[in-house]
């Protein structure tokens, strides 16, 4: 069966030194983790997401931070939990998302099992094999209301990573007018 990778720190070098580099330029950072397919089905790293916003926004004062000015950061499939999360009304509490902005880098922000999909049987996995893949695709619930949105990705990534964030900073185009 298929199963789906998550180890947010498979090296000192990798995701957890993100924090490293925040924390040393006076930013707070939280590194979140999410449950995985196949135990955890679509929504439920959407939720778990959510979740760990709520977490921040309860544990502010605490933490010494603003909770206006939270931002989700995620790479790969944690850029379509964050996508999903900042995007998908349906998965908002019902205040919104209570982000001030979104980074995607070389985020799987397209849900699909196409052929050259070299990730296809992971993200069915998590979505479904028969799931409506549009619908729960981040890019497709991109809106004028949507949070501020960087989108970055890399010249050696995952094939289709490229166009699927090339393809959510267009749709932010015209959805919200601007770059």
């Amino acid at each position: 069966g298929a199963f789906v990778e998550g180890d947010r720190n498979r090296t000192p070098e990798i995701y957890s030194n993100v924090l490293v580099y925040f924390a040393r330029h006076g930013v707070v950072g939280v590194n979140v983790g999410y449950r995985l397919a196949p135990e955890a089905r679509y929504p439920e790293a959407t939720r778990d997401v959510g979740a760990a916003i709520a977490w921040v926004k309860e544990n502010a004062g605490r933490l010494g931070i603003d909770p206006g000015r939270i931002f989700l950061m995620g790479h790969s499939a944690g850029g379509a939990h964050v996508a999903s999360y900042a995007y998908d009304r349906r998965l908002h509490p019902a205040e919104g998302p209570g982000i001030a902005g979104l980074v995607i880098l070389s985020g799987r922000v397209r849900a699909d099992n196409w052929p050259e999909n070299p990730n296809a049987r992971k993200v069915e996995a998590y979505y479904g094999a028969d799931a409506d893949f549009e619908d729960v695709s981040p890019v497709n619930h991109v809106d004028a209301e949507s949070v501020p949105t960087f989108v970055a990705w890399a010249e050696y990534e995952n094939p289709l990573i490229d166009v699927y964030c090339a393809e959510l900073a267009y749709r932010l185009n015209r959805q919200i007018g601007r770059a």
